[in-house]
C-alpha cells in the first residue's frame, strides 16, 4: 500500500519544478510561503487535478512513520518528513489542519474536520519520540486542537463537529480522541 501511495507525494524535485510525474497540471512551487514538498494528491487517476486532502497526506504521514518506527527505513523516514512539514506549514491555521488545498491555485479549503488533526497528531506524536525536533510542532498543534471551539463544546469539553450528519460527528470524533493514547505512549516512552 505504501509504495501505491507513495508515487503521489510530491518530492523536494517536484515541488521545486512545479510538477509531478502523474500530473499534467502545474503548480507553484510553494503555497502559503512553504514549499510543497509532502503534499499526497488526493486523486490519482485525474492528471489535471491537483487537490491535496488532509485524510490523504495524514494518513500517509502515519503510515510513514509506523513504517519507519518498525523498520528504520530511511525512505519512510524522508517520507514522513517531507509530509509532516507540508501538513505543519501548509495546512495548519494556527487552530486546526485544514481539510485541503489545490497546490494549482494554492487555494485553501476552509473546512476543518477533527480527523484530519487527529491523524496528524498521531503521526507526529511517534515522530516527536524519536525526533525531538518535532515535538515544538506537535505540542503546537494539541494545545489548539483540543480547545477549538468548532468541535469543542465550552461548557463541558464534548466533542461536537459541525454541520454534518451524527455519524460522521462521531466517526471523527473517534479519530481525534484516537490520538490521545499515541501522544501518552510515545511521550512517556511507553511504546519506545
Amino acid at each position: 500500500m505504501w509504495a501505491q501511495v507513495s508515487r503521489y507525494m510530491v518530492t523536494t524535485d517536484d515541488a521545486t519544478a512545479g510538477s509531478h510525474p502523474g500530473k499534467t497540471a502545474a503548480f507553484p512551487s510553494t503555497c502559503n510561503g512553504a514549499l510543497n514538498a509532502g503534499a499526497v494528491f488526493y486523486i490519482a487517476n485525474n492528471a489535471n487535478n491537483t487537490i491535496v486532502n488532509s485524510e490523504t497526506v495524514g494518513t500517509f504521514l502515519a503510515l510513514s512513520v509506523h513504517l519507519y518506527k518498525q523498520t528504520q527505513d530511511a525512505q519512510y523516514l524522508s517520507a514522513v518528513q517531507l509530509s509532516a512539514s507540508f501538513v505543519t506549514t501548509v495546512l495548519y491555521d494556527g487552530n486546526a489542519i485544514r481539510d485541503g488545498i489545490t497546490l494549482g491555485t494554492c487555494d485553501t479549503a476552509n473546512d476543518f474536520w477533527t480527523s484530519n488533526s487527529g491523524v496528524v497528531i498521531e503521526g507526529l506524536s511517534i515522530l516527536a519520540s524519536t525526533h525531538s525536533t518535532y515535538t515544538p510542532r506537535l505540542n503546537s498543534l494539541i494545545s489548539a486542537t483540543i480547545p477549538y471551539s468548532r468541535w469543542t463544546n465550552v461548557s463541558d469539553g464534548i466533542i461536537i463537529e459541525g454541520p454534518i450528519s451524527a455519524a460522521d460527528a462521531n466517526s471523527n470524533g473517534a479519530i481525534l480522541v484516537n490520538w490521545m493514547p499515541h501522544v501518552f505512549w510515545y511521550s512517556e516512552g511507553v511504546n519506545n
